[in-house]
């Protein structure tokens, strides 16, 4: 599939989930999973905050920051940024674009495969509202695996980690 090909599957209404987020090309729970988090404030407030990946590092438990390259101030479709991670000592950085941004409604980002990762991840955030607030469902799948074997189990484990980690709140 060639990348034109690809953005557009991406930005497709997918009438089976009612969201734009590309489904899930490997069934198993080691390389997907969603958490749902009930945030104070209207969909459009919590979208805004969301989607300042400045702010990511106030509530992810891996990343710890992030920033807009190629002089972007803020998120569009194509947009590209760097989020700085970490897990217990390991650290590293990858570079992420935007596929979905839809104010009030649901923000979306791939990963980039890059020859030290050879992997790529399709996160997504929908907003819907809920009485006293905003319902967050985030959701990831690994897309691309490109790893050897013996890395399997390795990221199996740390997804699982960081699952259970997915409980800080959204102010």
């Amino acid at each position: 599939m060639t990348s034109n090909q690809e953005d557009t599957q991406i930005n497709q209404f997918n009438p089976t989930t009612g969201h734009k987020c590309r489904q899930a090309t490997v069934v198993s729970a080691y390389y997907q999973g969603e958490a749902r988090i009930q945030a104070a404030g209207a969909p459009a407030e919590v979208y805004a905050l969301v989607s300042d990946v400045t702010r990511m590092g106030e509530w992810s438990p891996e990343c710890y920051r992030c920033e807009w390259l190629g002089g972007a101030t803020g998120p569009q479709v194509g947009v590209r940024f760097r989020g700085y991670n970490q897990w217990g000592e390991m650290r590293w950085a990858r570079t992420a674009t935007i596929t979905v941004a839809a104010p009030g409604e649901e923000f979306a980002f791939t990963t980039i495969a890059e020859p030290e990762f050879p992997d790529s991840t399709d996160w997504c955030y929908r907003f819907e509202a809920r009485e006293g607030g905003t319902l967050v469902m985030e959701s990831c799948v690994l897309t691309e695996n490109q790893w050897p074997h013996d890395m399997q189990a390795m990221i199996a484990e740390h997804g699982l980690g960081v699952q259970r980690l997915c409980t800080k709140s959204i102010p």
